[in-house]
């Protein structure tokens, strides 16, 4: 499954996103500003994010959904 978090660099959300990456979906996110230590964490585990939001890096399948 595809996963997109927003706020991934949250102590909450990273860490949900790290267990979800690990059960083997495919995790990405965004979040206004992302830092060590949660930036070079989920550098280490592989999993992508932007440092901003913005609706033009959602994934094309996230971004055609209705609401």
């Amino acid at each position: 499954m595809n996963i997109y978090l927003v706020g991934i660099a949250g102590a909450g959300v990273s860490a949900l996103a790290s267990l979800l990456h690990s059960q083997g979906h495919r995790v990405s996110g965004s979040d206004q500003g992302v830092y060590p230590p949660v930036s070079t964490y989920l550098d280490r585990i592989g999993i992508p994010y932007h440092d901003r939001f913005d609706p033009a890096d959602l994934p094309a399948a996230i971004a055609a959904m209705p609401p």
